[in-house]
């Protein structure tokens, strides 16, 4: 893991030790609504949290479910004792232990090396030597964004919105997101459009932003593994 990351999540992390404070001083007042909404914060700081350390590990979620399961299962068989305890759980337990020492074992999976071809290919469009490109992001659910560019201007489409929604790959906060960030629905709902202007190095930022805001806030990194490609025309 590298400095800049391990940077990040330690910050994340002191935020989300003083929300869960502020979540339990709100309790203790009965300042239930408040708790409420400082409870979301920290869901949406965690899905950060785990989005971050997924790029460094690419089995953190299934190392983690695997841990939850032991140590609920460790806890039953605390509370039951060894003669309490039935054979079935003593052998769920053995199992997950087993189960996540192989994954601590095993060898992260690479993603595609889709994040850098993606600057290159971006550059090449802005400098015109491309006509436009598609950044293919969820080959399965036909997902993917399209890249054209024209009088210092940059132009990114979402198509097929209603069939993701319904679909269940966007909900209304993901496009409450995107919107957020400059997106538009065309006038028939069915494309999310953004443009944006200026000179090739604020073009650049402005996109790898967004696509960073699909990638590690709307998504989880584990999304794109092996569904990712990008698409020249």
């Amino acid at each position: 893991m590298d400095d800049k990351l391990k940077m990040t999540l330690s910050f994340y992390e002191e935020e989300k030790i003083n929300l869960q404070k502020m979540i339990d001083d709100c309790v203790d007042e009965q300042d239930f609504l408040i708790a409420h909404y400082h409870t979301i914060a920290l869901n949406q700081l965690q899905n950060k949290i785990d989005a971050l350390e997924s790029i460094d590990d690419r089995l953190i979620d299934k190392k983690k479910s695997l841990q939850h399961r032991i140590e609920n299962l460790e806890r039953i068989v605390k509370s039951k004792g060894q003669l309490g305890v039935t054979t079935s759980q003593q052998e769920m337990l053995i199992e997950a232990r087993q189960k996540l020492e192989i994954l601590n074992q095993e060898k992260n999976p690479i993603l595609s090396n889709t994040d850098s071809s993606f600057k290159f290919t971006l550059i090449k469009l802005l400098t015109k030597r491309i006509k436009k490109f598609n950044l293919i992001l969820i080959k399965s659910e036909n997902f993917f964004l399209e890249f054209n560019f024209s009088k210092r201007t940059i132009k990114i489409t979402m198509p097929f919105i209603k069939h993701h929604q319904k679909s269940y790959l966007f909900d209304k906060n993901s496009i409450k997101t995107l919107q957020r960030f400059g997106f538009n629905y065309t006038s028939n709902s069915s494309r999310l459009i953004l443009k944006y202007s200026g000179n090739n190095e604020e073009i650049i930022e402005k996109v790898i932003t967004i696509v960073s805001i699909i990638v590690f806030e709307i998504f989880s990194p584990n999304y794109f593994i092996d569904e990712s490609f990008i698409e020249i025309f």
